[in-house]
């Protein structure tokens, strides 16, 4: 999608998105995408920002907000505030506040690694040649 800029007299905008279809074909091997199972999964994030120049050019406002959505979790919001002061050249003060989410990657959603019994046992009990036995 972008990123669009516009300069009004009273700051600078910044509006943009992203959108990201996924369609994994791992034939089983890291996904359950075998036989007639498809995964098909998509995502979105759209974003808006205000940069405002205060106290004669010496201060910086900066505001954000995020939306972000993925097919199958709520959608959040991020949203973000800063304020930076450059009294003199060589001074600069930041203070701000933000928050941010990470959406679950294909992995973290739709992982089906079949690694066997003997495996998860030697992952729990060690694997040495005692494994598997009680």
């Amino acid at each position: 999608m972008g990123e669009y800029r516009f300069k009004p007299a009273f700051g600078e905008i910044a509006v943009g998105g992203s959108f990201r279809q996924y369609m994994p074909n791992s034939a089983g091997t890291i996904f359950r995408d075998t036989g007639d199972v498809v995964i098909r999964n998509r995502e979105f994030g759209l974003y808006t920002g205000l940069e405002k120049k205060l106290l004669k050019e010496k201060m910086k406002m900066t505001a954000t907000l995020r939306l972000d959505k993925n097919q199958n979790f709520k959608p959040l919001l991020s949203p973000a505030l800063s304020f930076v002061h450059t009294p003199k050249q060589d001074r600069t003060f930041r203070v701000g506040f933000s928050s941010a989410v990470r959406n679950p990657t294909l992995a973290d959603q739709y992982l089906y690694y079949n690694v066997g019994a003997r495996c998860c046992w030697a992952m729990w009990t060690g694997s040495s040649s005692q494994a598997g036995t009680a």
